[in-house]
């Protein structure tokens, strides 16, 4: 074999070694941004940089999205992150495509020098979906389903989603089932949209899908109702960190559902959940340490407030009832009248009944709001339609205060007050 050509194979070799070496350490470097953020250096940014200039648009895609958030030595820069965004997109790479879509329909509202753009964003999110990037077609069901730049059209959104759900996207097909579930743009279906969480939460192994199972067997909806089988779902999603499904074990133990009933399985289901961040196992815990309604735990209104207030936080109304109610009377915190009123006023107008009647004494005794009748008047009359029947007495009475007309009812009712 001539000398030059074996010479020339070892350039060959030595040049793709080279190559690779440099492309692992690029590779590295897009993962340290990925993970390591707070260890990223000027260094790694050039390097970022030179590849992407050298045609890697990943490179410039994953140099974007640093200069988004920054970290503790270098600070974010939103102008050099649309640069390299809208470099990587223009050359055809359908994630920075789509995140330009993010940037100008202002999901990154925090981009001071970039304005929202419905246009640019439609155009982005369009051309990106020609590529077939499977989560540009999921962005459009979602536009559709949610009047997202363009009006609502929910036969539009599920046929994007569908096309989504033939690529496996899971998102898309959980948002498929849930529109069969409620014949959203397609017929209406409780058996298909089971048989699809059944398959996303086998398959996929999905916290989610198993999560929706477990609920559909509970209550026998588009199945027969099995106990057995929602534990097992609940279990499984719960297992996977789904701290929905942790609350729903939690109310089985409680009540002896399918398990014998343990109070100490409810209270550490409840509270894993609570610590992940769920609202509604938030406002059970409160009411744990409220009322002391486990067996081995203790009253403790510290952590009643605590738990209550991250549940009212989250939008619980129970929650804002509660906490007004222990605002108002002083119970296990200091008292404080307008805390109260903040609170049952939130309550009440999202529909609480007993809030509505505890905003209604507190404008007829002007605690924490300034006396008014009329106002008083309103809430009792809410709260006396939604089921607080001792409201009704208050209606009448303060309707004879203010000189208003009473109603035949509360007439022949006002005869035994």
């Amino acid at each position: 074999m001539k000398r030059w050509f074996l010479a020339f194979l070892f350039g060959c070799t030595m040049a793709l070694n080279v190559i690779g070496e440099v492309y692992m350490d690029i590779e590295k470097v897009k993962q340290k941004v990925e993970k390591k953020r707070d260890s990223v250096t000027k260094k790694d940014l050039e390097e970022l940089e030179q590849a992407a200039v050298k045609g890697d648009y990943d490179a410039a895609c994953v140099l974007a999205t640093f200069y988004i958030e920054g970290n503790n030595d270098i600070s974010y820069n939103d102008k050099l992150a649309v640069k390299w965004m809208t470099y990587s997109a223009e050359n055809g790479y359908p994630p920075a495509m789509i995140t330009l879509y993010d940037f100008y329909r202002g999901k990154y509202s925090f981009l001071k020098n970039v304005k929202v753009d419905m246009q640019k964003a439609w155009k982005w999110l369009n051309k990106c979906n020609e590529t077939g990037f499977v989560v540009a077609k999921r962005e459009l069901g979602n536009c559709y389903r949610n009047s997202i730049i363009v009006d609502k059209d929910l036969e539009k959104a599920f046929s994007y989603y569908t096309a989504a759900m033939k690529e496996c996207d899971i998102p898309s097909m959980l948002v498929a089932a849930e529109m069969i579930d409620n014949g959203e743009g397609c017929n209406k279906s409780e058996r298909a949209a089971f048989d699809l969480y059944k398959i996303i939460a086998e398959q996929a192994n999905n916290a989610e899908a198993q999560n929706v199972l477990g609920y559909k067997y509970y209550f026998g909806i588009g199945t027969k109702k099995d106990w057995k089988r929602a534990y097992e779902w609940w279990m499984k999603s719960a297992k996977q960190g789904f701290p929905e499904a942790m609350q729903h074990l939690a109310t089985m133990y409680m009540y002896g559902q399918y398990v014998e009933q343990d109070d100490k399985q409810a209270f550490a289901w409840t509270k894993k959940a609570a610590n992940l961040g769920n609202a509604v196992a938030q406002y059970h815990m409160g009411l744990v340490y409220l009322h002391g309604a486990y067996e081995g735990v203790k009253v403790d209104y510290k952590k009643a407030l605590d738990w209550l207030t991250k549940a009212a936080e989250q939008g619980v109304s129970l929650a804002k009832c509660d906490l007004g109610v222990m605002y108002r009377d002083g119970e296990g915190v200091k008292r404080d009248y307008k805390k109260a009123a903040k609170w049952l006023l939130e309550a009440a107008e999202e529909g609480d009944a007993l809030a509505q009647f505890h905003i209604g004494n507190m404008y007829i005794e002007g605690i924490g709001v300034k006396t008014d009748l009329a106002k008083a008047l309103e809430w009792m009359e809410k709260a006396y339609k939604n089921g607080v029947s001792v409201a009704g007495r208050c209606v009448i009475v303060l309707k004879r205060v203010t000189g208003q007309k009473l109603t035949l009812w509360e007439t022949i009712k006002s005869i035994f007050y």
